[in-house]
């Protein structure tokens, strides 16, 4: 059915006579005429009759309008919606976010959002990179910023990686353990440690690193997604934190926080990536992720003694290690 010959057929509803509704198109009569007679041939029913020196709707033109008006106004509706969706100013977004992402991207993400888009919808899913994954593969989640190590194992993905940092542990400015001589797995097991849940390329690295007491299921004693819940445990405690570098550098920087200087933490490298399905386009929602995660990428992913640019570790081989106290 042509819309633009039913915009026709409307404007004659409207306006009761040819001649006005001709007008109102900025059509001639003659060829407003041939307008509804030519949609009467394309639905073969006679959607317009004579009354006199009247023109007027059949049944069949009441029905063509009152239909036809929903559709013209969808049509509208939809070419106002796909702007608004290309400026940026309408759309919706749901992004899938491993804790350190969430507390070092989501933040300016969000702000932005804020700011210039007030209108789109923003849901965040917060998980390991792993569940993500299968939600992004669902098409539960749009885009997935998360472990590098677990995403570039998967095919199928448009990936982009951004500079790798370390891991390290962390304590509050005056910790007691500054003081101690020696910094080893059983000085460092007097107090309790926080992560979110380490990935197997984290814990191979450590282990490598810095040796196996140092694997995190025999580290580790508190264990939680939210890791700004966990930075501040350690702001307030004695709790020692295993974390990203990236996730803690603002409290570094204002000494809120103090790194211990094991041996080699540098190796103990973090890869953060964001994902999409392979060939989706980027909206300018999604675009506004990706710049927030480059701006990370740029100005909090450090790396001491230079690019971290050696292979990634083996992840097989690991043995089940007993957890502290077991």
């Amino acid at each position: 059915m042509d819309l633009y010959k039913v915009g026709h057929l409307i404007a004659l509803a409207e306006h009761g006579t040819v001649s006005k509704a001709a007008r109102s198109s900025n059509l001639s009569q003659p060829a407003f005429s041939r307008s509804l007679q030519s949609l009467s041939n394309e639905l073969g029913v006679p959607l317009t009759e004579r009354v006199g020196r009247r023109l007027v709707l059949t049944e069949y033109g009441r029905l063509v309008v009152e239909r036809g008006r929903r559709v013209l106004f969808e049509q509208a509706e939809a070419r106002r919606a796909l702007r608004e969706l290309a400026d940026g100013q309408a759309g919706q977004l749901t992004v899938g976010c491993s804790a350190t992402a969430a507390a070092v991207i989501l933040p300016d993400f969000l702000r932005a959002v804020a700011r210039e888009h007030p209108r789109v919808r923003v849901h965040v899913e917060l998980g390991t990179t792993a569940a993500l994954l299968d939600m992004l593969r669902a098409e539960k989640v749009d885009v997935v910023v998360g472990d590098g190590y677990a995403m570039l194992a998967h095919p199928g993905l448009d990936v982009e990686r951004l500079p790798d940092g370390y891991s390290a542990l962390y304590v509050r400015a005056g910790h007691p353990i500054l003081a101690e001589p020696q910094l080893d797995a059983e000085t460092i097991m007097r107090w309790p440690v926080a992560s979110c849940p380490p990935s197997i390329a984290n814990a191979t690295m450590m282990v490598s690193a810095i040796g196996a007491d140092m694997h995190p299921q025999r580290l580790v004693t508190i264990t939680c997604e939210n890791l700004v819940l966990l930075r501040q445990l350690a702001f307030e405690t004695d709790a020692i934190l295993l974390a990203s570098r990236l996730a803690v550098e603002e409290a570094l920087r204002e000494e809120q926080l103090v790194e211990l200087p094991l041996p080699n933490r540098e190796q103990v490298r973090t890869m953060v990536t964001i994902a999409r399905l392979e060939g989706r386009s980027v909206t300018p929602l999604l675009e506004l992720l990706y710049a927030a995660a480059r701006r990370a990428g740029r100005t909090m992913l450090v790396q001491p003694g230079g690019p971290l640019d050696v292979a990634p570790p083996r992840l097989f081989g690991m043995l089940p290690v007993e957890p502290r106290g077991a």
